[in-house]
């Protein structure tokens, strides 16, 4: 009796854990670039590395960064927004993003442009095993 009792607690657990396949996926309301302390961070700003500038983790300002990649003689923007002030001759083609990994000390971002595939990975260059240096 009291295995049947536990068995069927178990199965309830289980299908308790199981998410439900009609919630959205969640998403981290910025994704962090920089993180050297709580005064100099950088963030991207709803996870779309080139569609919004980057901000500072501070105050929130903007702090713009960019990045360009050259595919076959076309730009292709990585990092930051287009200038609103560039006329469309200027303006570099956007490439896709099509994946963002955070991870506790690194975030990687993959893109896709002109047919080739361009990874940027962002990283906290803290050394757990030296306190001193991870305290500066």
């Amino acid at each position: 009796m009291i295995r049947a009792a536990l068995a069927l607690a178990l199965v309830a657990a289980a299908r308790a854990a199981t998410p439900d396949p009609r919630l959205a996926p969640l998403a981290a309301p910025a994704t962090p670039l920089i993180a050297g302390d709580p005064y100099f961070q950088t963030y991207s700003p709803r996870g779309d590395l080139n569609a919004h500038p980057t901000v500072a983790g501070s105050n929130g300002k903007e702090q713009q960064m960019t990045a360009m990649a050259f595919v076959a003689g076309k730009a292709y923007l990585l990092v930051g927004s287009t200038s609103p002030n560039s006329s469309a001759a200027d303006a570099p083609g956007l490439a896709t993003q099509t994946s963002v990994v955070v991870y506790p000390t690194r975030t990687l971002y993959e893109f896709g442009a002109g047919g080739a595939t361009i990874s940027l990975e962002f990283f906290t260059a803290q050394l757990p095993s030296n306190l001193t240096i991870m305290a500066r």
